[in-house]
């Protein structure tokens, strides 16, 4: 009777991934390792040569589940310190896998100062609720 195999050498790394999104709130995107689609690839976000976090890329998105990669549990979500609210310039976020270095495709991304999307995070919405209320509805005497 012959034994399977199981042979635990690492394979080789392949790396894939994209910035999708650079805005003044959040970075997000994909990162995975062809090679080994089971592991979880770590990322890490630097501006200005000081890095600013660090992420998994480990959240399913039915995209790439449908693109054929692997599980399709490869997307990353970093929050941007809320400075980047306040910036006057356009500032960029390099985007890269921990280990090794290996910068994803569109990165460094320039931080767009203007969010496409009315999402706010709770950081952001906390600080807005502190303010004065004003009634949305009121009309306005011209």
């Amino acid at each position: 009777m012959i034994e399977p195999s199981h042979d635990t050498t690492p394979r080789p790394r392949q790396i894939e991934g994209f910035v999708d999104n650079c805005d003044c709130m959040s970075v997000s995107g994909w990162c995975c390792d062809a090679a080994n689609p089971d592991h979880e690839v770590e990322l890490s976000f630097t501006c200005d040569g000081v890095e600013l976090g660090r992420t998994k890329a480990n959240k399913f998105r039915r995209d790439l589940l449908l693109a054929g990669k692997g599980t399709g549990r490869y997307g990353d979500f970093f929050e941007l310190p809320r400075e980047f609210l306040s910036r006057t310039d356009a500032p960029h976020v390099e985007v890269a896998v921990v280990e090794g270095g290996q910068a994803l495709v569109g990165s460094p991304a320039e931080v767009r100062m203007k969010v496409g999307e009315m999402l706010i995070s709770h950081l952001v919405f906390d600080e807005l609720s502190e303010g004065t209320q004003q009634d949305v509805h009121e009309r306005r005497s011209d």
